[in-house]
């Protein structure tokens, strides 16, 4: 017989959701219209700068993993964007110290000869290829 022992999968729970390219005008207000409809939050901030001013981004934390699941869900198919602004963009919030560093890295020699590899030879391409009507 075998017995299964429960364990902790994960303590972190995804409740909380970062959105970006919101109008400068946008206030928490808006934000909590614009997300109720995917369930209970907890809160909704714009992010201001010293002088109390939008600077374009913003926080929804929902009660619910699965209300922050859906609103990421539906939010992103929707691609919904404000006007003068690139689409928003939704994703969940992960903390400064747990994101990935963005490196730049440069193609090594072999990468290079590896990717001219695949330039096109019209010798080796057939050009017996026709298209049904």
């Amino acid at each position: 017989m075998l017995n299964l022992i429960p364990t902790k999968i994960s303590e972190k729970t995804h409740n909380n959701i970062y959105v970006k390219n919101i109008p400068r005008d946008f206030t928490n207000e808006d934000l909590q219209k614009l997300f109720s409809k995917y369930g209970e939050i907890s809160s909704a901030i714009v992010s201001k700068d010293d002088k109390g001013l939008n600077k374009g981004f913003a926080y929804v934390c929902f009660q619910s993993p699965v209300s922050a699941a859906n609103a990421l869900k539906e939010m992103k198919e929707k691609n919904l964007a404000f006007p003068g602004l690139p689409p928003l963009y939704v994703a969940y919030f992960v903390k400064k110290e747990e994101r990935q560093p963005h490196e730049r890295v440069s193609p090594s020699l072999e990468n290079v000869k590896f990717l001219a590899s695949f330039v096109y030879d019209p010798e080796i391409v057939s050009d017996s290829i026709t298209l049904d009507e």
